[in-house]
């Protein structure tokens, strides 16, 4: 049986891409092709081009994203290059073949003023540098003429091989007696080998259009370290503040929870909650500092 080629954009380093390299590396229908910055810049499309054009992948894996939101604000060329000139480029690329294209997108471009899951149909309004950038990438998809592809839109994503917020989550509670975390904002904490795969169930069942990915539940920074604490069985208090960085507020939404349904209808399964897939995390990757 012949393989499918699957270029991993960002599949050797980003946290999402290592994830997805992990996951589809274990089925043997896929031959991986996975891309690194050492390699050649992907912000070089002309290199870009030739190296999509030499391969001709059946599946493209776009996982490369500036995501530093704070950094945004600072450098918002950057986060339109990465975040929309990209996945524009890769859509010129790709639409005269038959080639499945699959992009990761963020519940950034919501506002975060509602207090019900935000639906795949709901009206993005981004209020962030970094959210508007991501929105302008989903767009080049969703307007590029091509006729498979899809969009994840995930939230707080944490999992193994790569710097995250979890992991700093963990260091601070194994170091310290107290751990300040924001108790304002909530979103859907998302286990990065999940999202990978119903990244590649959606895949299989030749998915088109935008598909919220995350773990089922909801929290607070304040209500992970917790769990992780109690995960962990440390003597840890956790010690509630408000975001600090004044540029910052307004553009980080409260609310940032991602309804599934449309998820589980087409898949007829549900992802698994955020604390279970916590524990598996802390307990594969942090054995040894569980008390």
């Amino acid at each position: 049986m012949k393989k499918s080629k699957v270029v991993i954009l960002g599949g050797k380093r980003g946290l999402i891409g290592k994830a997805l390299s992990y996951v589809f590396s274990k089925d043997p229908g896929y031959e991986l092709i996975l891309h690194d910055k050492s390699e050649f810049d992907v912000l070089d499309f002309a290199k870009l081009t030739e190296y999509l054009i030499d391969i001709k992948p059946d599946v493209v894996l776009n996982a490369v994203s500036y995501n530093l939101p704070l950094s945004a604000e600072e450098n918002p060329e950057m986060a339109n290059r990465v975040n929309f000139e990209l996945p524009k480029k890769i859509v010129e690329i790709l639409k005269h073949w038959d080639t499945y294209l699959v992009h990761f997108s963020t519940y950034m471009v919501f506002d975060g003023k509602r207090n019900v899951p935000y639906a795949e149909e709901d009206k993005p309004n981004p209020k962030s540098v970094y959210g508007l950038s991501k929105l302008k990438g989903e767009e080049a998809l969703i307007n590029g003429n091509l006729t498979k592809w899809f969009i994840i839109r995930t939230s707080w994503p944490f999992g193994p091989w790569a710097a995250n917020y979890v992991d700093d989550i963990i260091k601070t509670v194994l170091e310290n007696d107290k751990i300040c975390a924001c108790h304002k904002n909530i979103a859907s904490p998302t286990y990065t080998l999940d999202l990978a795969e119903y990244t590649q169930k959606l895949l299989k069942k030749k998915a088109i259009g935008i598909y919220n990915v995350v773990n089922s539940g909801q929290a607070s920074l304040c209500e992970i370290a917790q769990e992780v604490i109690n995960l962990l069985g440390r003597h840890c208090v956790v010690k509630p503040v408000v975001e600090e960085d004044r540029s910052m507020q307004g553009k980080f939404p409260e609310y940032g929870v991602l309804d599934v349904s449309k998820l589980i209808d087409f898949l007829g399964e549900k992802p698994r909650s955020w604390m279970l897939a916590l524990r598996e995390y802390i307990f594969s990757h942090y054995k040894n500092h569980v008390e």
